[in-house]
């Protein structure tokens, strides 16, 4: 049911189904509706490949706490390959809280590729979450969570990753 609501949203128009969403978030907080609910619908935006604007909003889902990590994380990681979400910084936050997660570094390097323009402080943000994520990771072996997120962090100017070994 939720990919055909989704289509039939996005062939009106892409950016009301992250609303839809959002709508639904909203109400899954204020009623304890199942979560599932949500993400759901956020699974099914994401297989309908819509544009980017259909998708934008679903980084404001980073609040909603009736989603667990190990949901959120592949669901947000995905987002962000695709399109900037709406507030990267919380994004990358609470990716930052989970060092040991494969997912986790994913969402942090697609958050770090991408140009923030004028929206420098959201930039800056994620950054330094990238960096306590990094920072975490201090003195555990080598691996390619860690020098993926490392080099990302390198490119978009967070040249402290240097020292963090």
């Amino acid at each position: 049911m939720p990919a055909d609501v989704v289509a039939g949203l996005a062939a009106i128009r892409a950016e009301l189904v992250s609303a839809l969403v959002l709508r639904l978030a909203a109400e899954a907080g204020a009623i304890e509706q199942p979560a599932d609910v949500v993400t759901g619908y956020w699974r099914a935006a994401l297989d309908a490949d819509l544009p980017r604007e259909g998708l934008v909003g679903f980084g404001d889902l980073v609040d909603l706490v009736q989603i667990d990590d190990a949901e959120w994380l592949p669901l947000a990681a995905q987002t962000a390959r695709r399109v900037l979400p709406a507030r990267a910084g919380d994004n990358a936050e609470r990716a930052a809280h989970r060092p040991d997660d494969r997912t986790a570094a994913d969402l942090l390097v697609a958050l770090l590729g991408y140009d923030y323009g004028e929206a420098f402080w959201e930039r800056d943000r994620v950054i330094a979450h990238a960096l306590q994520f990094l920072e975490a990771r201090r003195g555990s072996l080598p691996d390619e969570n860690r020098d993926q997120v490392r080099e990302a962090l390198i490119n978009a100017g967070g040249f402290a990753a240097r020292t963090i070994t």
